[in-house]
């Protein structure tokens, strides 16, 4: 496809997405089992209002669209419910379970001392403490 210098018409533009449709599968009428079910014509009105709402969010960056984690999380927990078990039950993976936690300083200074003794139980030897 080459691009114009000048743009078309909303109407062209809206019959091509007409014209490309015609093959799909009648999801309307029942057709689709399993891929996509049709609630009436009042909630396919609330979907398109939804999905206008939320259009040109970003859903891959939560951080910069937190209303979008939000949505996330209450879709999870409700598929959770439905199949009694975590987020992978409803086929999500919870990367905040995953993550390692932060790296921490130790709270005392490592001695040359520990460290020898570190090595020798490392390589078998025991350690036994001086008297």
């Amino acid at each position: 496809m080459v691009l114009g210098a000048a743009g078309r018409s909303v109407d062209e533009v809206l019959a091509d997405l007409d014209t490309f449709k015609c093959r799909d599968v009648r999801w309307r009428d029942g057709r689709a089992f399993t891929l996509t079910y049709f609630a009436g014509d009042e909630v396919a009105a609330v979907q398109e209002r939804a999905y206008s709402a939320y259009l040109s969010e970003n859903g891959l960056n939560t951080d910069a669209f937190p209303s979008l984690r939000t949505l996330q999380s209450e879709v999870v927990d409700t598929v959770s419910g439905w199949l009694h078990g975590g987020t992978e039950a409803a086929g999500f993976h919870d990367e905040r379970r995953n993550r390692k936690p932060p790296a921490r300083r130790p709270s005392r200074p490592r001695t040359r001392t520990s460290r020898a003794r570190d090595h020798r139980a490392r390589d078998g030897a025991t350690y036994q403490r001086p008297r």
